[in-house]
């Protein structure tokens, strides 16, 4: 397996955000803004709905609207695109995205894979970052042009490994978007604090967390929409895609995701031929880990209309004293990782 070289950032808020938008700059010029997806959200420019959801998001997460402002200075843009930008999943009501996550807990380690589909190919449109903020534990995560960090798959140098997978289903009406509440879950410094956090806000739009511990015997998937939610424990294996599938979730939102279903029901076949418990030679830390996420790669670009080209599959594995973080974007023909230690102060 190749090594991966994170982009490095660190620094205030603004500075990071800065970093973020001068990165994106290119590919949100060249490509984002002449999408049929931007120019349905920029019907929103202006509304009183927005208007509403920025207030909202500068008085629960004030830091992280000053890193957005610092995106959308290394943009050259204004805010409030940007910030909308940030609202494709919940205003679109069914977004282009597409996303899977499998997941592994075990006794020695955590394991965590994400596929994301429907990013575009062009090149840039996702990167790997290594995040520092002043005063923060700081963070690897697969990075979208334009948007907040964290709102994909990331970890955290406090051990959290967190997931996010969007859920199709109109808005409530007011509540915090879901990226400012993933990218705040990457400064927590222990799962507990990460999983009330999550617990804790209303969501303006309806998503899926996979929430795990580098130093921990747990992991979680917790299910929002609004001001409900619902939390369930990853006892071994699990997958989800981007429909509800708790039981309380599913009674509120009623669409059928038939597309969704259709991936989630292949990637438990796959998840089938896994053993429940293996021993301490498990297959975290075998090969066949990247060959099963692999596969999910494959299984959710045949469910998605064929992106084939526009796919990126990450696995993070949690050890004792290291994370390891590992990538494979359509530019790339091989798994690239990056391991860095875990430091539970």
């Amino acid at each position: 397996m190749q090594t991966a070289t994170p982009i490095q950032i660190q620094g205030t808020p603004k500075n990071i955000g800065l970093t973020l938008g001068e990165l994106a700059r290119e590919a949100m010029h060249e490509w984002i803004i002449h999408t049929d997806e931007w120019a349905c959200l920029m019907e929103w420019y202006g509304s009183s709905i927005i208007a509403r959801l920025i207030d909202t998001a500068q008085k629960a997460f004030p830091t992280y609207c000053d890193e957005l402002c610092g995106i959308s200075t290394g943009l050259g843009m204004e805010f409030e695109k940007v910030f909308i930008w940030n609202c494709r999943s919940e205003l679109l009501g069914i977004s282009p995205l597409r996303s899977s996550t499998l997941a592994w807990n075990r006794l020695g380690s955590r394991s965590v894979c994400h596929c994301l589909s429907g990013i575009g190919s062009y090149e840039g449109a996702a990167r790997l970052a290594m995040i520092h903020p002043d005063g923060r534990p700081g963070f690897v995560t697969v990075y979208v042009p334009g948007q907040l960090p964290g709102n994909t798959i990331a970890a955290s140098m406090s051990g959290i490994v967190h997931a996010v997978n969007c859920l199709d289903f109109q808005p409530a009406l007011d509540g915090v978007l879901t990226g400012f509440i993933s990218r705040a879950v990457l400064d927590t410094r222990s799962l507990l604090e990460a999983i009330e956090l999550v617990m804790e806000w209303n969501h303006f739009g309806a998503a899926h967390h996979v929430l795990g511990s580098a130093s921990e015997f747990v992991m979680v998937s917790i299910e929002t929409q609004g001001e409900n939610r619902s939390i369930v424990p990853v006892a071994s294996k699990y997958a989800h895609t981007n429909h509800p599938t708790h039981a309380n979730l599913k009674s509120v939102i009623h669409n059928h995701n038939v597309e969704s279903e259709a991936r989630l029901e292949e990637m438990r076949r796959l998840l089938d031929r896994i053993p429940s418990h293996p021993d301490e030679t498990c297959i975290d830390q075998t090969p066949s880990t990247e060959a099963q996420c692999q596969r999910l790669g494959a299984t959710t670009i045949s469910g998605d209309m064929g992106r084939a080209t526009n796919a990126v599959v990450s696995l993070v594995t949690t050890g004792a004293e290291n994370i390891r973080f590992s990538v494979r974007s359509p530019q790339e023909s091989t798994w690239l990782t990056h391991t860095f230690p875990v430091s539970l102060r």
